[in-house]
């Protein structure tokens, strides 16, 4: 079995998906993932509110649950690419694996 994106593990658990170019677009309820390096001005500041920090190591990665501005936020990051690879196949796992969709 091949691997699947997120966007086809989310067809399958039958999870309404929207892409938004900025989290101030997201719907206020709904659960919003933001994936960015964790040098990002979007995760530094998700990272902040979260009061934690990725580890700046290579193949340092976060899958960090965070409320800002009332919105329930799941911030995807690494410090490297290989990190934010290894943060979105953590993601895709827990949203494959979930009992819950």
């Amino acid at each position: 079995m091949g691997c699947k994106g997120a966007g086809e593990i989310t067809d399958i658990r039958g999870i309404n998906v929207f892409r938004c170019d900025q989290l101030a677009q997201a719907r206020s309820g709904d659960l919003s993932i933001v994936v960015a390096g964790s040098d990002s001005s979007i995760a530094r500041q998700l990272l902040k509110d979260a009061k934690t920090k990725i580890p700046a190591v290579t193949e340092a990665l976060g899958v960090v649950p965070v409320k800002s501005d009332d919105k329930q936020v799941v911030l995807a990051c690494g410090y490297d690419v290989r990190g934010l690879v290894y943060a979105l196949l953590e993601l895709v796992d827990r949203i494959q694996y979930s009992n819950e969709p």
